[in-house]
């Protein structure tokens, strides 16, 4: 790709080549993350400016990270790195034309950010927001915490309101953050289409219901506390619910402990349009009774279904469970793929027998249009070398002898794994 920039330089100095096909030229540097190539075009030449920018700019990642410290050859000094965040406004402030070319921003702040005149600003500048993401930096030495929404600067919270309100948003996610005010969601423009709460928590004073149009959602992502935010304030207990989960079609939870699990079910049942649903989760409480809440509309239009379970029992058996849920699933006719990601204590060993009524499930009634399974075992635990390599042989050996009749149905992709992560 070296020559590449080069290449299209001569062809729009020379103009032999329309400008327009040059640029569909960048788009495909784009599309094969051709980045270096795309600058390089940048630099090389005035008339590929705006195309370049469209593309180096649309989607802009602001990592929490503070300065970071690479130590010299000769270690007798640290060159000091700048944030990223600063490095983003030092570029608008030199080039503020970008601004209307991003589309997609992922903020991670700290508090002391929300109280800085040049971030305010930044962010005021960007007018043409898609998608918008406000985290807070969660993890510190191995513990987790959510910035409080009541402390953040109010021309922050403003300047959040402005960007959350336009109607040219269709993707809004919050993470990490507790006392958020129902109010909040009452400034959302009339596009969001897709909503993301992780580790969200509502304030608990003036907890007053907005009167607003309901935000029709196509797709919603949420951990266990963004899911009971949603399942028993947003959408269930209030008059005037905030949230329209009538045609959502995507739904991702993550549930690590059985309290959410009414809440998931809540939100099933409420979509008549489901397409794909993913759940992660820890223990079989978590994701019970996900079949029989579906939708039976839902069921007509269900296309992918997704089940990661992370655990570290030794002796309890899910595939059966797993197995009622899937169940359900059969009635589906238009279920295309299914697929079940386990992590597993290396130690664990399947029952005999349990794969081989999978295998039987998944190949007989029902599933008329499955195309794709997916089986993925991964081993995870801090023991010897030997213990890992046990756990790859016997996990291999089970899948390989007891998934007989998937190979040879009319599945087109039968996808099996067995993966290590030891410490």
């Amino acid at each position: 790709m070296n020559s590449v920039p080069l290449n299209i330089v001569k062809t729009v100095n020379s103009s032999r080549i329309p400008l327009e096909i040059v640029e569909l030229v960048i788009d495909v540097l784009n599309a094969d993350d051709e980045i270096d190539a795309i600058k390089a075009c940048s630099q090389a030449s005035k008339a590929l400016l705006p195309r370049c920018r469209k593309h180096l700019f649309f989607r802009i990642d602001l990592d929490p990270r503070p300065q970071s410290r690479h130590v010299s050859s000769n270690h007798d000094s640290d060159d000091v790195r700048p944030r990223r965040m600063t490095l983003f406004l030092d570029l608008l402030d030199q080039t503020p034309d970008i601004a209307f070319y991003v589309h997609d921003l992922d903020l991670y702040i700290y508090l002391e950010d929300s109280d800085c005149p040049r971030i305010i600003r930044a962010l005021n500048m960007l007018s043409n927001l898609t998608a918008f993401s406000l985290r807070h930096d969660i993890s510190r030495e191995g513990h987790f915490y959510s910035l409080n929404w009541d402390d953040l600067c109010p021309n922050f919270i403003s300047c959040i309101h402005r960007i959350i309100s336009s109607h040219k948003l269709t993707q809004l996610e919050f993470a990490s953050f507790a006392n958020i005010p129902l109010s909040t969601f009452s400034w959302c423009g009339g596009g969001i289409e897709e909503l993301s709460l992780w580790s969200v928590e509502l304030s608990t004073n003036g907890s007053t219901f907005p009167v607003m149009t309901p935000i029709r959602l196509r797709a919603l992502s949420c951990d266990e506390a963004g899911m009971i935010l949603v399942g028993q304030t947003l959408l269930i207990k209030s008059e005037y619910p905030i949230l329209d989960l009538s045609r959502l079609d995507r739904f991702i939870a993550s549930l690590h402990e059985a309290g959410g699990n009414i809440c998931m079910r809540n939100i099933l049942s409420s979509s008549e349009a489901l397409t794909e649903v993913h759940l992660h989760g820890t223990t079989s409480n978590t994701y019970r009774g996900v079949g029989q809440s579906i939708a039976s509309r839902s069921l007509n239009t269900l296309q992918s279904f997704q089940l990661s379970i992370f655990t570290s029992s030794l002796n309890h058996n899910f595939i059966p469970e797993i197995s009622t849920e899937l169940k359900v699933l059969a009635a589906a006719p238009n279920l295309q793929h299914v697929a079940i990601y386990l992590s597993l204590d290396l130690l664990y060993r399947f029952p005999a027998g349990v794969l081989l009524a999978l295998d039987k499930l998944l190949t007989g009634s029902g599933f008329i249009r499955l195309h794709s399974v997916g089986f993925h075992v991964n081993g995870s635990a801090s023991l010897e070398l030997a213990d890992a390599h046990e756990f790859k042989e016997a996990m291999d050996q089970v899948i390989r002898e007891e998934f007989i009749s998937l190979p040879r149905s009319g599945v087109r992709t039968l996808d099996t794994s067995v993966t290590l992560q030891t410490f």
